[in-house]
């Protein structure tokens, strides 16, 4: 199917190659519009979380500090790419000193199931490496995290970055490292049990531990009305 919108609906299309050739089949110029240009240039499409698909999904580039760890599994729609970079953009503004971003699995190139994942299937799901003390930039080795080395905060300004500008819906996260967070934000940074409540789950919510001990993950959903950002452990 196309996302566009019929100008006889008064609907203003940008100039774009892409739109060019959708108009012209709509002036009955040419018959439809040719697959390799549905390929280039449609606007890329989530559809579903859970048995979901990804149509015309976009790689995400390497970019200075900001990279991902497998090509094949590197596709997303461009919401979730600007939204990571712009939460480490805000990370760098904080804190510049520290690890790049690491980003791992997001989807397949057209979505679908992706064992042994449950999501990542519609390409608004990525899962990141968590912020560690003492590692430096373009190091991508593996590192185990925990409450002694966790960077917590360069993790803090990520996650409160997608929290106030509401660019991601959920980022799933160990209940043992929102502890570690919870700790950080009212003992270091002062904040209120009610500042809290809306940003993390724990110790408000579900407290299972997950298989996220490793990682992190993000989640964004390509809808205007998006909830606010929120640290869930499931």
């Amino acid at each position: 199917f196309l996302l566009v919108a019929s100008p006889a609906l008064g609907v203003k299309t940008p100039v774009h190659p892409y739109w060019k050739v959708v108009q012209a089949v709509w002036a009955g110029v040419i018959e439809q519009v040719p697959t390799d240009w549905l390929v280039e240039y449609h606007p890329p499409a989530a559809v579903g979380r859970i048995d979901g698909t990804l149509l015309f999904g976009r790689a995400m580039i390497d970019t200075p500090r900001v990279w991902t760890r497998h090509s094949h599994s590197s596709w997303a729609v461009p919401e979730l790419m600007y939204a990571l970079r712009s939460a480490h953009a805000a990370v760098q503004r904080a804190h510049p000193r520290g690890q790049d971003l690491s980003i791992g699995d997001m989807s397949l190139r057209r979505g679908g199931r992706y064992p042994p994942h449950r999501t990542h299937q519609a390409g608004i799901d990525a899962d990141m490496r968590y912020y560690i003390e003492g590692v430096l930039p373009d190091d991508r080795e593996r590192y185990p995290v925990g409450p002694d080395n966790m960077d917590l905060p360069r993790q803090w300004a990520f996650v409160h970055h997608l929290y106030v500008t509401g660019l991601a819906e959920l980022i799933y996260m160990d209940v043992r490292h929102q502890k570690t967070l919870y700790k950080y934000a009212t003992k270091t940074l002062g904040m209120t049990t009610e500042e809290l409540r809306p940003i993390i789950s724990h110790p408000f919510g579900q407290r299972r531990k997950t298989a996220l001990v490793r990682h992190a993950h993000v989640q964004v959903v390509v809808v205007p009305d998006r909830k606010s950002t929120r640290l869930n452990s499931s």
